[in-house]
């Protein structure tokens, strides 16, 4: 299943929704660079031309926080287990919305998507995300406990 985020725009969503779909039905190309490690979350690049690809592979209980991927936008899919994902746009105030992605859920998104992505399930999980152009920065947020928006708290070089 392949869910557009409402903000992305549908001119990219087709080309990293096909690029990360086809990662995933082709474990030769990430297989060997899941690192399954209790408590981590551990991330590896993928080879690929014209995109930056990222194998993460998720300990039950682990996640990253809320954060943007800098001018980039992205997809990515889930090949193992189920994740978590809070998510809204980078415009401020912006109400967080949640939902489930198990196994085979393809999200794409644009530059102005934040989310923080969470395996709250019993087992590992592991996912592909993709980004165009490269990621250059990353900001992460704070959630106003009032009513859960979106607040800036840090910009940081790195990786999702």
């Amino acid at each position: 299943m392949t869910t557009v985020s409402p903000f992305h725009p549908a001119h990219g969503a087709t080309t990293l929704a096909s690029i990360v779909d086809g990662l995933a039905r082709s474990p030769e190309c990430w297989r060997a660079l899941v690192e399954h490690e209790a408590g981590a979350r551990r991330y590896a690049p993928i080879a690929i031309d014209g995109v930056e690809a990222w194998v993460i592979s998720w300990a039950p209980g682990t996640g990253l926080a809320l954060h943007d991927h800098g001018g980039a936008d992205g997809a990515l899919t889930v090949v193992e287990g189920s994740l978590l994902e809070r998510h809204g746009s980078r415009q401020v105030p912006s109400v967080l919305q949640v939902r489930a992605l198990d196994l085979g859920t393809t999200v794409v998104f644009d530059a102005d998507h934040v989310h923080e992505v969470t395996n709250v399930g019993e087992v590992a999980a592991v996912s592909i995300h993709v980004y165009a152009p490269a990621l250059d920065r990353m900001t992460f947020f704070a959630d106003d406990p009032r009513d859960d928006v979106v607040v800036p708290a840090a910009s940081t070089r790195g990786r999702s």
